[in-house]
């Protein structure tokens, strides 16, 4: 499935790569996003090691990535 960033995504200054890495190396947990449509949220740590939370909504043509922050400074 293709893997698709929002522009408010990348609020924090977080590269995509950085991002993937976290969602391919963490499961991730149903949760509801503001809009109340279903979302997938993952968190873990980046190839650097900083903690991420990563959240997506899963549409018919793609994971949209809505959300990504460090949880740690």
């Amino acid at each position: 499935m293709q893997v698709r960033f929002t522009r408010s995504s990348r609020q924090h200054r977080i590269g995509r790569g950085h991002a993937l890495h976290v969602m391919n190396s963490c499961e991730p947990i149903a949760v509801v996003a503001n809009e109340g449509d279903q979302a997938l949220r993952w968190e873990g740590r980046d190839d650097r090691g900083v903690l991420l939370e990563v959240v997506g909504v899963e549409k018919p043509d793609c994971l949209l990535v809505i959300h990504v922050m460090p949880l740690e400074w």
